[in-house]
């Protein structure tokens, strides 16, 4: 291992392909570094390995390719051979049948949030999207698993686990579903702090509702994709609800849970969404109570449903739409932020600015800045919130 690349003789690309602009990225990077670093071999890993092997094998500096099931056994083949002397590795076996890889989290001491993948693949076949193709069929981490790396990263120091997964509230093993995962870890760890990334809004139970409403060590916080505010373009991208089960989700979880944050992510220009279709979409989301937006311009993937339809929305058109979403989202950010000034969140700090403040992420995902002497990094603490600013929060610890 090496800080400086181009001392590097290895280096390795974690690839993405959920969308076109994720696979010119990559490329890009790959081209960027043999330019840069003419020396250094490339391997790369990951989706877009799984999807454009061959390609990728041609270009430039390129030795090795692994897709996702075999990225695991990069560093045990480097082991054992020079990186340049095997024959690459391009394809596996079929995704439907793989199974969960666990690793090993390498622990950084400037990390204080650590993303732990206890799922993987999906189910749903989405109209538009790639990734059941690339990652196979839904699969788990066993619970004890989960529960052992947790407590391995909170004797390290680490305060908050952001649980992660494709499909996240797939999660499930014979014992029990995601809920079940939640009450192990609240029961057989110290973690101070628990945060998910994005549940499919299907996937939001009863339960789960619940303990993000008592478990204290459960961030208040959840990213439930929407896509479209369009029950016409919300069928033909087989999602699995309409805007009105969407709706009162939403309204069940901030009627239960006080201060709770709900992001969303949004896709614009989807193949045949006309003006009407953009407008409602625009109109829903403008009265629901999402605090976020995500918002994406549709791309066309081989491989998928929504790929056989012609891509009829011009670019200029995805564009001007996009921007009209990412105001709104601005505003409902900003309404979102102003709730709390003259209130207390507790706040995990994790980085120190100009002017003696400190930045951390309250556990209902603001940014949050105060001034201290103290060194707050990594710690835990109350801040009564005095003003907003542009991306965040500003307050002052509570009793100092």
């Amino acid at each position: 291992m090496t800080a400086a690349a181009e001392q590097a003789d290895l280096v390795i690309i974690n690839s993405c392909a959920v969308t076109v602009q994720a696979e010119a990225k990559t490329r890009g990077v790959i081209a960027g570094i043999h330019r840069d670093f003419p020396q250094a071999s490339i391997i790369v890993v990951g989706c877009y390995a799984r999807r454009e092997a061959r390609s990728l094998l041609k270009m430039p500096g390129v030795r090795r390719v692994y897709d996702n099931r075999l990225k695991y056994q990069v560093f045990d083949d480097l082991r054992t051979c020079d990186g340049n002397s095997q024959p690459p590795v391009t394809e596996s076996t079929d995704a439907t049948k793989e199974v969960f890889f666990p690793t090993t989290l390498n622990l950084n001491p400037e990390r204080i949030r650590v993303q732990l993948k206890v799922q993987d693949g999906c189910d749903y076949f989405c109209a538009y999207c790639i990734v059941p193709h690339l990652r196979g069929n839904s699969r788990s981490r066993p619970w004890q698993e989960c529960v052992t790396e947790i407590n391995r990263l909170v004797s390290s120091g680490i305060k908050e686990v952001v649980l992660t997964g494709v499909n996240l509230g797939n999660y499930q093993v014979a014992d029990g579903g995601l809920e079940f995962l939640l009450c192990k870890i609240f029961a057989e760890t110290e973690l101070p702090r628990l945060r998910l990334s994005s549940v499919e809004p299907d996937r939001v139970s009863s339960e789960l509702i619940e303990l993000l409403r008592t478990q204290p060590r459960l961030c208040r916080y959840l990213h439930l994709p929407l896509q479209s505010g369009s029950d016409q373009i919300l069928t033909r991208m087989r999602r699995r609800y309409a805007t009105s089960d969407y709706a009162r989700l939403l309204e069940t979880v901030k009627k239960q849970i006080a201060g709770i944050c709900i992001g969303a992510d949004i896709m614009v220009g989807f193949p045949g969404e006309e003006v009407r279709d953009f407008d409602e979409s625009l109109r829903f989301i403008e009265t629901i109570p999402v605090d976020y937006l995500h918002v994406f311009r549709y791309s066309p993937r081989p491989g998928t449903l929504a790929a056989e339809q012609r891509d009829d929305v011009p670019a200029c058109i995805k564009q001007e739409r996009a921007e009209r979403l990412r105001q709104v989202g601005q505003l409902k950010r900003q309404a979102f932020m102003q709730k709390f000034i003259g209130t207390e969140l507790s706040v995990l700090f994790e980085e120190q600015l100009e002017g003696g403040q400190w930045q951390g992420l309250s556990d209902n995902y603001v940014k949050i800045r105060a001034v201290s002497k103290e060194n707050l990094f990594n710690s835990l603490r109350k801040v009564r919130i005095m003003s907003m600013v542009k991306d965040g929060l500003t307050g002052e610890l509570s009793g100092a």
